[in-house]
């Protein structure tokens, strides 16, 4: 997704994939969160800080659960399902915490 950083009119490009089918999904993500086309370039850091550790949550989910058992893989994949009302920048640590526990 073009974005059009507002102090210095520079178009940087943020972008996030789906780890498993690689869509990409930044416009659908960051327009459910009212963000626009324009933003600051501490927005602009936010964001991309924020989809890469969104990133790197999603390829560890993926990874662990290739060599899960099945019943393990259900009831990390539902702890990770059941993470609600938090910042967005707060999802992935929530997802490691929970990684953690099931990696052992």
């Amino acid at each position: 997704m073009k974005i059009k950083i507002i102090e210095t009119n520079k178009i940087e490009n943020l972008e996030i994939n789906d780890v498993d089918t690689g869509i990409e999904y930044t416009a659908d993500l960051l327009g459910n969160h009212g963000v626009s086309d324009e933003m600051t370039q501490d927005d602009f850091d936010w964001w991309k800080n924020t989809l890469e550790n969104m990133t790197k949550a999603d390829t560890r989910l993926r990874d662990l659960l290739k060599d899960m058992e099945e019943e393990n893989k259900y009831a990390l994949e539902l702890e990770i399902s059941q993470i609600h009302s938090i910042d967005i920048e707060d999802l992935p640590n929530e997802m490691h915490k929970i990684m953690n526990r099931f990696a052992k």
